[in-house]
């Protein structure tokens, strides 16, 4: 029922946008535009996602178990169906704004009153890696191949992916938006004060949202790496403040013996063992405060690490290796 209000009030907003008018009284009007149309465009098809796309896929997991689970299913598309509530509203407020048009609009001011809904996308592009490999292990099956095509021929060759990845673009877009509408207003607009900080605030949603993607990827990199050691000196590798930075085979001079070791290098220590088999067994974790690094003969890719109690001599396999370390 809510979903039939909703494109009932989609229609009455597009019924009403004035299409009639020809160009554009400014700049700043046609940024506007722009804003408006690709978020009536981005709502359809986040409409699209939320009822269609959701219902089908759910229909197939009831009447095939092999298929992918209504629980895998529902976890993907309720964040949609959260996202399509807020982005509706903003919608919503972004059509007062546009129909008619007036110069003193204050789309700012509809950006504000969103921006603190933004943080719901987090969760969403966060679990996309995960919502794309789900649906590729299903992609290759007879079943969901035919209705993917079908689906892809219905809506103008766009498939399935190229819907679940538009929140993971949106937002980058607000900002470039936001960005071009805040250059083409004079400072003295009774928006302008509000469209620079709407554009501010979702800098700040945009960096929040990649660091923490960036965060869970860094986390998982370190959580894989622990797991690959055999000794569980290891147990507590990942920490909140540990960053994995680079990991290389180099070789380890032993009196006159160069052993080939595994570095593991973060921003706060070293790490290091041996390899077989795609384990590693742990020889010593070095902190990155108590070490210093000395260049030692190029010819060689030799270098240095000054540890508090000893110096280790170092060779790396290649240029391109050394210049990493570098």
């Amino acid at each position: 029922m809510i979903e039939q209000e909703k494109e009932q009030n989609l229609n009455e907003i597009n019924q009403e946008n004035p299409k009639s008018i020809n160009g554009f009284t400014s700049m700043r009007h046609q940024v506007a535009n722009e804003i408006f149309t690709t978020e009536d465009v981005y709502i359809k098809k986040l409409t699209i996602l939320a009822n269609e796309f959701s219902n089908e896929l759910i229909n197939f997991a009831k009447n095939d178990r092999s298929f992918i689970s209504e629980k895998d299913i529902k976890a993907i598309f309720d964040s949609i169906k959260s996202i399509l509530e807020v982005n509706f509203q903003l919608y919503s407020e972004l059509a007062i704004c546009m129909n008619p048009w007036n110069d003193e609009a204050k789309i700012g001011k509809a950006f504000l009153q969103f921006i603190p809904f933004l943080k719901i996308y987090r969760n969403y592009i966060e679990n996309y890696d995960n919502t794309t490999k789900t649906l590729e292990k299903f992609a290759k099956t007879p079943k969901f191949s035919s209705w993917a095509q079908e689906k892809k021929m219905e809506h103008n060759l766009l498939d399935l992916p190229s819907f679940l990845i538009m929140p993971v673009q949106r937002l980058p877009r607000y900002q470039l938006l936001l960005k071009e509408l805040v250059s083409n207003t004079d400072q003295s607009h009774c928006d302008y004060t509000d469209l620079v900080k709407a554009q501010e605030e979702i800098t700040k949603v945009n960096n929040f949202v990649n660091e923490s993607i960036h965060k869970r990827e860094n986390d998982a990199k370190i959580l894989a790496i622990q797991k690959k050691f055999s000794n569980k000196a290891l147990k507590d590798l990942v920490a909140p403040h540990r960053k994995y930075i680079y990991d290389s085979p180099l070789h380890k001079l032993y009196g006159t013996k160069k052993i080939k070791l595994h570095f593991f290098l973060f921003n706060d220590i070293i790490i290091y063992g041996t390899e077989s088999s795609g384990s590693y067994t742990l020889y010593r974790i070095m902190k990155i405060n108590f070490c210093s690094i000395e260049e030692g003969d190029p010819q060689q890719l030799q270098f240095f690490i000054q540890n508090m109690d000893k110096k280790y001599t170092i060779f790396a396999e290649s240029k391109e290796e050394k210049r990493k370390l570098d």
